[in-house]
Formats: structure tokens, C-alpha cells, sequence
């Protein structure tokens, strides 16, 4: 009888019900004497904490590198936007995080685009990846910059009629991480990234293309 309880308002949408919350009287306690917490260090997700503890997603270590969001919400929420018509906006603002707002940009025609977060590496890790789609011409000239590995002479080499198909899926993609790192296409990318990304590039992304897995809360990179 004392626990918390939520207030159903039926008239309520349903994103609304989940801040509608009110508490029973709850009896009256004794006061506790302070006393002083225990100090110990703090391990962010990605440690082996179980995460059973809270984070600040500072650093590298709590980075999301890759995609975290699934991609059926992620086509039903851009398809509703289209089905309302809502695609030419004046200001589209999101969070960098898996940076999956940049699917959005691919029906919506915003006049300014903004991203934050409070986490300086993400955001840095998004900048690196902005540069590396500027500087590609197609899709595949992306993935291959981004993991070191030619993503067209993969293709080539599949032919047609295989049970995979002609193009990188997630059923090949294995097999194009098993290709040896294209040194030629790394150090080319490198010169056409700018300092602030170059460093980017060379910190994370270079172990990561070489299969390290440095116990981040993103422990590895796949391209589909």
C-alpha cells in the first residue's frame, strides 16, 4: 500500500502516461544520522559492471560508433514523417549519438541542421564521419574508407547467381572484414581528412579496422 503508483488518464496520449506519476501517503520515518558515503571508483558501461550503474558517457569507452537504434522503428518513424507530409522543415535538431538522424536527412530538407551531445568524443567521432561522406563519391566508396577494405573489387569477385547475391550484405560481410587492409586507401583517406579528424581517424577507427576490440560500449564495427 505504500509503493508507488502511476495515474492512468485515459484522456492522456500514450508517451504522456509515462511521466503521469503520484505517491500514497507514505508513513512517517525517523530521521537517520548522516554519515559519509563510501568513495569508489566508477566504471562506465563497457567495463564489466553488468551496467547496473548510471554513466556520464564521457570518453571514447562510451561512444557509440555504429548504429544503436532499430532500424524497423527507425523506417516507421521517416515513413510517418512522409506520410504527414512533414519533409520540408526550417530546423531539424537531434542528438549525435548512433548519429541514425542522418537516415532522416535522406527525406527531410531542413534549411539549418543542428546536432549536440554531451559527450565532446562523440561529437568529434561524428565530425570525423561527416568528412569521410564528403569525401566519398558513392556508398561503397564510404564503407571502404571507413573499414580499409575495397568494397568494389568484393562485389567483382562474388559474381552474380552466388548465394549471396552481387553486393556486401550482412550474410558477406564477414568475409570482407577477413580481406587484407587496403594501406593505399587508409593513407589516402588520412590526407583528405582535416587534423582534428585525421587524430580521430588514427585513434579509434585504425584499431577498430584491425580487429581490435578495446572493451568500449561499442567493442566492434560491421559495415551492414
Amino acid at each position: 500500500r505504500t509503493s508507488p503508483w502511476i495515474a492512468m488518464d485515459p484522456t492522456l496520449p500514450t508517451a504522456a502516461l509515462r511521466g503521469c506519476f503520484a505517491n500514497r501517503a507514505l508513513p512517517k520515518r525517523q530521521p537517520r544520522r548522516a554519515r559519509r558515503c563510501s568513495t569508489r571508483p566508477f566504471r562506465p558501461l563497457g567495463y564489466g559492471n553488468g551496467k547496473k550503474e548510471s554513466t556520464t558517457f564521457s570518453g571514447w569507452s562510451n561512444c557509440y560508433l555504429g548504429s544503436n537504434d532499430p532500424y524497423g522503428e527507425t523506417l516507421h518513424s521517416i515513413l510517418s514523417l512522409v506520410r504527414a507530409k512533414y519533409l520540408s522543415i526550417d530546423r531539424f535538431v537531434s542528438v549525435v549519438g548512433s548519429f541514425v538522424a542522418l537516415q532522416f536527412l535522406l527525406v527531410l530538407k531542413p534549411k539549418t541542421v543542428h546536432f549536440f551531445d554531451m559527450n565532446p568524443q562523440q561529437v568529434q567521432w561524428a565530425k570525423m564521419l561527416c568528412e569521410l561522406i564528403q569525401i566519398s563519391k558513392t556508398p561503397q566508396e564510404y564503407i571502404s574508407r571507413v573499414f580499409a577494405r575495397q568494397v568494389r573489387p568484393f562485389e567483382r569477385r562474388l559474381g552474380h547467381g552466388g548465394p549471396t547475391g552481387d553486393r556486401l550484405t550482412h550474410l558477406n560481410q564477414h568475409r570482407f572484414l577477413r580481406l587484407p587492409i587496403a594501406q593505399r586507401l587508409r593513407s589516402d583517406t588520412l590526407q583528405r581528412l582535416s587534423a582534428s579528424a585525421q587524430e580521430t581517424y588514427q585513434r579509434v577507427l585504425i584499431p577498430l579496422q584491425e580487429g581490435d576490440q578495446p572493451g568500449w560500449f561499442t567493442p566492434t564495427l560491421l559495415p551492414c
